[in-house]
Parts: structure tokens; C-alpha cells; sequence
């Protein structure tokens, strides 16, 4: 019996974890697989979670995600040849949503582009699909002298507190100025004492903020705001929580509400691309005239798949919209 068992555990992959992971447990979390990954998928319950966001705040772990620095004076060209967004329309501290394309112009994931400088970005990439993103980045860079990819994905962490009562929870731990960080921008700054990238970013529909920071500075980070943010209501929310905050706010999961390399997942996404992206590059352009032809055919075709998505997903997320009271 004994060897049996230890032939099974050995042929098991093992889960990964986030830095998290003992935090998670002492909250009682219920723990689930979720793309390799250990991770919780409630703690209190799902709907009390999902009215906590809505109505006042949550924490959401997702250091599980992917997260690729792009350097060079190449960055801004190799980017736009990547996606069908235009990357070159941001400036310093601002954030793109888009996806990234493959050679017949469909999606092989979607992602957030993050901009430090002309020649210095990052790209945060979903967990399912890290590794294969990182092997398409690199694939796309090869024999580009001004580029340099470095995968930073295991050094990072990454918290989403989201929330109307967000700001205010951020706020006293932080001197930066939030009122200053519009959506989809970010700053360099200081939370509890650990240095972050503050992003006005999510994926709940609610106002708030993703803190990016070193992984072994995100149990402190973690720790804090839970603290500060028990008086707001403050509670962590697991995957239940993050799938219907985004379900009811209309959002796709690449992998999930979209399927995998789809044309249709693609047409649902044309407005996560720009019609008037200028390219230099001809590896750009190719990618783009190829991306565009199959948008422009079918925007019709686009405005019902999105129309069918968030009427399939209204009577879901009813059961779990807070009340009016």
C-alpha cells in the first residue's frame, strides 16, 4: 500500500503556492487547484465576499499571476507588433488593457501593459498562460538586440484591493497622493512601509488599486491592510468572489467565459483594439492588418456574442448583486 501511495503522489504535480499560502490557511480559507496553483477560492463565503467589494472593500491574492519586464530601446516597436492595442498612445505611468495575438491574428491571452519609460514596461499576464505567454515573448524577441525580456514572475507579488472604501483603506497607510493616480495609471510609492507600484487598476468593476511589490515583502503588505481595513469592513475574497464581481460586471476570463485561440473571443474584444495604430516595424504591420481584417468583418457578429455573454451571465450574478438597501 505503501508504495502504491508514494508511486501516485509522485506521478501528482505538485501545486504551486503564492507567499500567501499559510496566511490563507490561518484564515480558514477553503483551498482549491486553480491553474497549477493552490489557491483560496472563499474564506467567509462567496456572496458575503462578493457584497464586501461592492459595498465596501476586498483583499484578493494574485501573486499567482504572471508579470514580464520588457526593456530597450526596442520595447514600445516589439510590443506593438505583439498586440492590436496601440502601446505607443500611453505615457509614463499609464496602463493598457489588450490581448496578446498570434500570427493569424487570434488571442493567445489577455493582459495589462504597465509603462515606466519609452524604452521600460511591464506586462502582467494570467496564471493558466504564464508560461506559455513567456515562451511566445521570448520566441518574438529572438534576435532583437534591443530588447530585454526578464521574467520576474516569481519575485513579484501581487494584491488587488478593490472596493468603494478602497482608497480610504490605502490612503492611511500610504503618503502617496491616490487622488492623483487616475484609472488605469500607477505610481512608485510606499504601503506600510513596503515599496510598491500603487495601479489603479481591477477586474471587479469597482473602483481600487492592485499593489505590486516584492514577494517577500506581500505577507507584511497583506497583514497590514487587513489590519487598517477590519474598521472599514475590509475582508478577504477568494476566486468565487473575483469570477461573479467580474461575471456581473461584464468582464471575460481568457480560458474560461472566452475560448482558448477563438475567433469569436477575439471579435468580443474589439474594443480592446485600436482601429488607428500606427506600426514601423513590418512584423507589426503584418500582425495587425490581419488582426484588424478579421474585426472590421464581423463587428456585428461582436455586439451579439457580447449581448449573449451578459445575458447568460445576468441571472447568475443576480443571486449575488447586493441589495439596494
Amino acid at each position: 500500500m505503501s508504495a502504491d501511495t508514494s508511486s501516485n503522489d509522485a506521478a501528482t504535480p505538485r501545486l504551486k503556492r503564492t507567499p500567501l499560502y499559510d496566511e490563507h490557511r490561518a484564515l480558514g480559507a477553503r483551498l482549491v487547484e486553480f491553474s497549477g496553483w493552490e489557491m483560496p477560492v472563499q474564506y467567509s463565503g462567496i456572496l458575503e465576499e462578493h457584497r464586501a467589494v461592492r459595498e465596501r472593500a476586498g483583499i484578493f491574492d494574485v501573486s499567482h499571476m504572471g508579470e514580464f519586464r520588457i526593456e530597450g530601446p526596442g520595447a514600445l516597436d516589439f510590443l506593438q507588433g505583439l498586440v492590436p492595442n496601440n502601446v505607443a498612445r500611453l505615457t509614463d505611468g499609464q496602463a493598457l488593457y489588450t490581448q496578446i495575438c498570434n500570427e493569424q491574428g487570434g488571442t493567445l491571452d489577455d493582459l495589462t501593459i504597465y509603462r515606466f519609460s519609452e524604452t521600460h514596461y511591464m506586462a502582467v499576464v494570467n496564471a493558466g498562460t504564464a508560461e506559455s505567454d513567456w515562451t511566445w515573448f521570448t520566441e518574438q524577441a529572438a534576435g532583437r538586440a534591443d530588447v530585454t525580456l526578464t521574467n520576474i514572475s516569481d519575485e513579484t507579488g501581487l494584491l488587488a484591493l478593490q472596493g468603494p472604501r478602497a482608497s480610504d483603506i490605502l490612503s492611511s497607510l500610504t503618503d502617496t497622493d491616490l487622488d492623483t493616480v487616475a484609472y488605469y495609471h500607477f505610481a512608485e510609492g510606499t504601503v506600510a512601509g513596503v515599496s510598491c507600484l500603487i495601479l489603479r487598476t481591477g477586474y471587479t468593476g469597482e473602483d481600487g488599486f492592485e499593489l505590486c511589490c516584492a514577494s517577500g515583502d506581500v505577507v507584511a503588505l497583506w497583514r497590514a491592510l487587513l489590519t487598517t481595513g477590519a474598521s472599514a469592513g475590509l475582508l478577504p475574497a477568494g476566486l468565487g468572489a473575483r469570477d461573479t464581481l467580474r461575471l456581473e460586471a461584464g468582464f471575460c476570463l481568457y480560458g474560461m467565459s472566452s475560448p482558448s485561440r477563438s475567433r469569436r473571443w477575439r471579435l468580443a474584444s474589439a474594443g480592446r483594439s485600436s482601429w488607428r495604430k500606427a506600426t514601423t516595424s513590418s512584423d507589426a504591420q503584418r500582425c495587425w492588418r490581419r488582426r484588424s481584417r478579421g474585426c472590421r468583418a464581423s463587428v456585428w457578429a461582436s455586439s451579439c456574442a457580447t449581448g449573449a455573454f451578459r445575458a447568460l451571465a445576468t441571472p447568475f450574478c443576480a443571486t449575488a448583486r447586493p441589495s439596494a438597501s
